[in-house]
Formats: C-alpha cells, sequence, structure tokens
C-alpha cells in the first residue's frame, strides 16, 4: 500500500510503503483501514496461492519498530475464505463500517460462478470474530442493460446519504477493469435494495 500525508487535502506528499507483501503472502491488495484506540489498523486482501482472484481478509497492525509501516502474521487471518455455498470465483477488497446498531459492517466484492457480480455482507462486534449475513446485493447484467455492471464488482462501498444510502462498485470482466457505477436505495443492516443505478463517474477509469 502507498502512502501520503497532506496538511490541505490539495498538497501531498509520498511516505515509505505502509504494507508490502510478507514472506508468505503473494500480494497485499485493497481493503480500507478503521481507527480504533487511536491506531489505524489495515483491513486487505492477503493473496497466498496461485489462485489471484480469490483472496482472504487479514488485518495489519502498526510496525512497533516503524511507525510508518505497518505488519501482518500469518494468524492475522480474519476470514480464510468465502462461504462455500456461495460459490465465488472471485473474491476481494473488504470494506469495513459502522452500522446503525453499533457493530461493524464488512463488504467484500465478489464475482459469482452464475454469472452475477455481488458484495457479500458481514458484522462483527470487535472487528476479529465475523458472522457472514448473505449477499448484501447480486445483479447480472448485459450489455444490452442501460448500465451495464459487469461480472465482478471491486472496492465495495455502502454509506448513506441524507435519506438513502448509495452503493459503490467498480465493474471488472475478463481480467478487465471498467467504470465505477453507483446505486441508490434502502439498507437495512443486511442487504441492499437499490432503487436507481448510474455511472458514478465518465471514462472508463475506476
Amino acid at each position: 500500500w502507498g502512502r501520503a500525508i497532506s496538511p490541505d487535502l490539495v498538497q501531498w506528499v509520498e511516505q515509505p510503503l505502509a504494507l508490502i507483501p510478507e514472506p508468505f503472502e503473494v500480494g497485499c491488495w485493497s481493503g480500507s483501514v478503521v481507527y480504533q484506540a487511536g491506531a489505524p489498523e489495515l483491513f486487505y486482501t492477503r493473496i497466498t496461492g496461485d489462485n489471484w482472484a480469490v483472496g482472504q481478509v487479514a488485518r495489519a497492525t502498526i510496525d512497533e519498530s516503524s511507525s510508518d509501516r505497518w505488519k501482518s502474521l500469518p494468524a492475522d487471518v480474519l476470514i480464510a475464505s468465502p462461504p462455500p455455498e456461495v460459490n465465488a470465483t472471485s473474491y476481494r477488497d473488504p470494506f469495513i463500517f459502522r452500522r446503525d446498531e453499533g457493530d461493524w459492517g464488512m463488504l467484500i466484492g465478489a464475482g459469482l460462478a452464475d454469472g452475477r457480480a455481488a458484495v457479500l455482507h458481514y458484522h462483527s462486534a470487535d472487528l476479529r470474530e465475523w458472522i457472514y449475513d448473505g449477499l448484501l446485493f447480486a445483479r447480472r447484467s448485459t450489455r444490452a442493460d442501460e448500465l451495464w455492471t459487469g461480472t465482478l464488482w471491486e472496492c465495495p462501498q455502502l454509506f448513506r446519504l441524507h435519506d438513502q444510502w448509495v452503493l459503490l462498485v467498480s465493474v471488472w470482466e475478463d481480467d478487465e477493469l471498467y467504470h465505477a457505477a453507483a446505486a441508490t436505495g434502502d439498507y437495512d443492516g443486511f442487504r441492499f435494495t437499490p432503487k436507481r443505478w448510474q455511472r458514478l463517474k465518465h471514462g472508463e477509469s475506476a
């Protein structure tokens, strides 16, 4: 993971890499950051084997020998694999957020064997033990649709905007990243019901 700091969100200065693959990892991919007791923890996609499409969810904490770097141990895996009943062909990019009930929610982007793009939903009271709740939402899409959303969603995010919720995803298909898409709708703490889909922005860069 790269890292930069800024006094004003305009001028940025690059810092040393925050997270690099450990000797037992092939890669440390996208995720999110949570502040706990004043210290940031990283929740990321750990890749350890030959199947780079299906990752694990792991955590990293600040390295005591360097405040500019985070480290992770083999035992820091929080979710080792997707639930078998989901039949996921891709699985990555954990997004952590506070739920209305006061506990934590986690979203993970996925592609399913039946061709749907999906987001999986988990919850936790302590950021360590995670309970799978089912699919937050899944969508089958073709190029003929008004808004095509591919067969895999990366980097899902969910947030409240006034009286509705917004789901953001990066659209992926056949090892190619396309545009970012957004849906507005309702979230009941476990499931998202979209009312409207749209492109988040113009251009193919997600």
